[in-house]
């Protein structure tokens, strides 16, 4: 799921060239196929070495002017494993389908087609509206998240459908990591100061993770 998490996020982080951005696609298509087909059979070396190439497809290194997160949600998962001690995996879990939801309200245009340009990769319908499309592709992650439930409702999404964290027997809360709730709001604002967004974000980035924690 990290690896999903990082093609996910190349998608709209700053800076990155259109090829970079066609390999993630090809990740997150080989990640939604094979991940799920790795659970049924654990020892099918040739699907391992499948998920291992779309690995190396998710991420690759690219030089900043200034260091920061690889996206909002890394920022909330260096901030919430390391303190939490929740595994690295599972962060991506919980952050990267109500991010993606966020992300619908607050990206440009521009890198809000390229998100919803990874239903056609997942050969998933679009919805008619690049907004739509990129809380369509947060379903897929995980369904009915916060931003993205009013998708369920509006749009008659089938909360029921498949989606990948659900399909891997993954979804969790914060609370069951034992993770005060009063400190939501603190790891909200290291997040957003460590994924250099601005300050308007933070109280939405509060109540993602409130919608997170139990």
């Amino acid at each position: 799921m990290r690896t999903v998490d990082h093609a996910v996020e190349t998608l709209y982080r700053p800076f990155i060239p259109p090829p970079l951005k066609h390999l993630a696609y090809a990740a997150l298509a080989d990640l939604f196929k094979f991940l799920p087909a790795s659970k049924e059979k654990p020892q099918a070396i040739d699907i391992r070495q499948k998920l291992q190439i779309a690995s190396w497809m998710s991420l690759w290194r690219i030089e900043m002017e200034k260091k920061s997160a690889f996206g909002l949600s890394h920022a909330l998962e260096h901030n919430l494993g390391a303190r939490y001690d929740i595994p690295h995996g599972i962060t991506s879990c919980l952050t990267l389908a109500p991010v993606v939801a966020l992300k619908a309200q607050s990206l440009s245009h521009e890198d809000k087609e390229w998100l919803a340009g990874a239903l056609y990769y997942l050969c998933k319908p679009h919805t008619g509206s690049v907004e739509d499309d990129v809380l369509a592709l947060s379903m897929d992650i995980q369904r009915c998240t916060w931003g993205s439930l009013l998708y369920c409702v509006t749009r008659r999404f089938d909360t029921h459908s498949d989606s990948l964290v659900d399909d891997l027997g993954l979804h969790s809360m914060l609370s069951e990591y034992h993770m005060p709730m009063e400190e939501l709001p603190k790891i909200a604002e290291m997040s957003v100061e460590e994924s250099s967004l601005d300050e308007p974000l933070l109280q939405k980035v509060v109540a993602l993770l409130e919608s997170i924690y139990s």
